[in-house]
């Protein structure tokens, strides 16, 4: 593969980026296999994050039906997270993160975790959905975020982590809160 079919594979991906089509999807799962999927995916996210259309990357994480897909896909997130854990970067990462599924974000949170201990930089990251989208009740959907939440506290253990944990059980109850205020606008909305 090329620089300049890298570069043409780019700027298509940025000038379809609300309207990512199939084939794109299918050359970056073809991209994920081969065996310099990290140099491939470092020129692409390197690239996307100089021209600020990172949030296009989502596009490429979303897709992992096949096992060795994503295989590399998480090597090179667990890649990507350590070599940026200090860096300004870390927060653009965990936007596009945030989009994903919670195994990955678990996946990221604990290597950045592993990587960069900073109660000031893991309070800023992105590690939930930034938009939630329901049709009708948002208990669901609310209630998913807990869960999420919940499952990020056995590894906060330590003393390294008492401002972190501290944090997450707070975000809990805000959102548990959130579940009673929706289930009596439920209610009242009835009556």
């Amino acid at each position: 593969m090329n620089k300049e079919w890298l570069n043409d594979y780019l700027k298509l991906m940025c000038e379809n980026d609300s309207d990512f089509n199939d084939s794109i999807i299918y050359q970056a799962m073809s991209l994920w296999k081969m065996d310099r999927f990290m140099e491939i995916f470092d020129d692409i996210f390197y690239n996307l994050l100089k021209n600020k259309h990172l949030f296009v990357f989502t596009n490429l994480m979303k897709k992992r039906d096949d096992v060795l897909v994503k295989q590399n896909q998480f090597l090179w997130l667990e890649h990507i997270i350590m070599e940026n854990a200090f860096s300004d970067s870390i927060y653009l990462i965990f936007d596009f993160i945030s989009t994903l599924d919670e195994e990955v974000k678990m996946l990221a949170i604990k290597t950045f975790l592993s990587k960069n201990k900073d109660f000031d930089i893991f309070k800023k990251l992105s590690i939930s959905s930034h938009s939630w989208l329901s049709v009708g009740s948002l208990v669901p959907t609310l209630q998913k975020e807990i869960d999420f939440y919940e499952s990020l506290i056995p590894i906060l253990s330590g003393i390294d982590f008492l401002e972190h944990k501290k944090l997450i059980k707070e975000r809990i109850e805000r959102l548990k809160i959130s579940v009673e205020r929706e289930k009596i606008e439920q209610i009242t909305s009835v009556i």
